[in-house]
């Protein structure tokens, strides 16, 4: 049931969301180089030898490291979060699936997903990273034998409506609710559930980000979350999105996970103000197949797309630079648009996969891309 509520404390919020980051950000670049060069070296290193296996752990906790990396990028908002039209039940769906995998012994997750073809704007990887962190804070909160329930559907408000955080106007919303039998919050636990850091777990269990990061995603998709809960009764946690129509055909798009797509010698012209990065992507875009030209200066890369913007065929280039961004970059290169947004640190399947989507609508062509 919706009721007023004041929410999170928004100036500690802001305060920590700085912090974090400028961190992450840093952080960022230098776990780059780390993951290329281990991909590169696990790349030559004999196929079953012990050399690759202990390659594939540095990737693995490099991997790991990316997604914790990226979860704080989402709370502070420093994530590049692009808006596009998602299937939001195909969303979930993947998320729940990924969550049944790994479920405590003696506890069940049920379903029930009746959004149909509802359609969201907004980044899929953020609303996956709702569904994950709803679902997980109510598995650590319950004890075995426990029943998790989450409930997706289209709900539709009549009036406007204020929730725990939010507030909402009239018309349809994609609701996702999550329940579980745990052991419940106090009026004043739930007043301090969204602020970072915060936990009512043990130590070790849970980083108290989780609630913080849903806070901050469904805030900046317009929506609003509302909790209900009581000590020993569990806690249901209701998250409402703007619904925006329907999805009226679902292409379910197949690639081979094993095979990564070969460049056939397109220039890429390639900017970062971290000269490792650059040596990097290089590398791993000589590998690929394409011919990079490297810049660490953006002013100079700049210069050189608008003395001959047509000897690109796409442009890699960092965000956040000095002097010219990123985006700067894409505007002054002739006939460009930002068709791939990648979160770092990169690694060679994304790149690879990055560039076919790019290059392929400019088949038989030379304009520049991003």
């Amino acid at each position: 049931m919706a009721r007023p509520a004041e929410g999170p404390d928004t100036s500690k919020l802001e305060a920590m969301a700085t912090l974090a980051g400028g961190i992450a950000h840093d952080f960022n670049n230098v776990l780059g180089a780390i993951l290329g060069y281990a991909e590169l070296a696990h790349a030559q290193a004999v196929p079953g030898s012990s050399q690759q296996h202990q390659l594939e752990g540095v990737i693995n906790a490099g991997l790991r490291a990316k997604s914790l990396v990226r979860n704080i990028l989402a709370f502070s908002h420093s994530g590049l979060a692009v808006k596009v039209p998602m299937h939001v039940q195909a969303v979930a769906q993947q998320a729940l699936d990924l969550l049944q995998t790994a479920l405590p012994a003696g506890i069940t997750l049920e379903r029930e997903l009746r959004a149909g073809a509802a359609l969201l704007l907004g980044d899929p990887a953020l609303v996956h990273q709702v569904v994950m962190n709803l679902v997980t804070n109510a598995v650590q909160a319950s004890s075995a034998p426990g029943i998790v329930r989450v409930h997706l559907g289209v709900r539709h408000l009549c009036v406007a409506s204020r929730f725990t955080v939010g507030e909402l106007l009239p018309g349809a919303y994609v609701e996702l609710e999550v329940r579980d039998e745990g052991v419940g919050m106090t009026p004043d636990q739930v007043e301090r559930a969204f602020d970072p850091f915060f936990t009512t777990r043990h130590v070790g269990v849970g980083t108290g980000l989780g609630l913080s990061l849903v806070h901050g995603i469904v805030t900046d998709l317009g929506g609003a979350v509302d909790v209900s809960s009581a000590p020993a009764a569990g806690s249901r946690f209701t998250v409402l999105l703007p619904c925006e129509g329907e999805i009226a055909a679902i292409a379910g798009a197949t690639t081979d996970e094993d095979s990564i797509p070969r460049g056939r010698g397109e220039r890429i012209l390639v900017v970062d103000d971290e000269a490792p990065l650059v040596a990097l992507a290089e590398e791993t875009l000589a590998i690929l197949g394409y011919e990079p030209v490297g810049y660490t200066s953006s002013a100079e890369a700049l210069q050189a797309l608008r003395n001959a913007p047509l000897q690109f065929d796409a442009l890699l280039t960092d965000e956040a630079m000095p002097q010219v961004t990123g985006s700067e970059l894409a505007d002054a290169a002739q006939a460009a648009c930002v068709r791939e947004v990648l979160a770092k640190p990169l690694v060679a399947r994304d790149i690879a996969g990055a560039l076919a989507r790019a290059l392929r609508p400019a088949a038989g062509a030379k304009p520049p891309g991003s």
